[in-house]
């Protein structure tokens, strides 16, 4: 499976993303608590529906968000 656009709401600090990806090699870099991490949560919320920080839901929508939401297109 190839994930080639991945849109990512309200997800920890990220408020709205959209990337598109390529299917060979994609390099994520930043400062420290720019968003690396909550995007590959999102990529984990989508493919399996909970995240692997935390157990609660509420705690990986982003503040005063009442819900998140995370899209992709693949291939």
């Amino acid at each position: 499976m190839i994930i080639r656009r991945l849109d990512i709401e309200g997800v920890r600090n990220l408020s709205v993303k959209n990337l598109v990806l390529s299917p060979r090699f994609n390099l994520i870099h930043g400062e420290n608590a720019s968003g690396k991490t909550s995007i590959l949560e999102a990529i984990n919320i989508l493919l399996t529906g909970k995240s692997f920080r935390t157990r609660h839901f509420k705690k990986y929508i982003q503040n005063n968000q009442n819900e998140s939401l995370v899209t992709a297109e693949l291939e």
